[in-house]
């Protein structure tokens, strides 16, 4: 993965590559199922299975940053009660 050096956050990047993953997949399942559906349904059976992927990355993500304790929640200042 990518270092915290370089400015890219390495979540981001597993996130991605979870996108990209689920296009891919999405793709060869439209050219299995025959192609009846045209560019639309490419983009729609594509689209989908790249969310999908998005979101099991990060919820694999997630899991392995918590068995690190690493914090998984937004970093932002707490407030004080006066």
């Amino acid at each position: 993965m990518a270092s915290r050096r370089s400015g890219i956050n390495p979540r981001a990047v597993q996130v991605a590559l979870g996108a990209l993953l689920g296009f891919a997949w999405g793709t060869i399942m439209w050219l299995i199922m025959g192609q009846d559906g045209g560019a639309r349904l490419w983009i729609y059976i594509a689209m989908t299975t790249a969310m999908l992927g998005c979101g099991v990355a990060a919820f694999f993500g997630a899991a392995s940053a918590r068995k690190r304790n690493e914090r998984i929640s937004p970093g932002g200042r707490r407030r004080k009660d006066p």
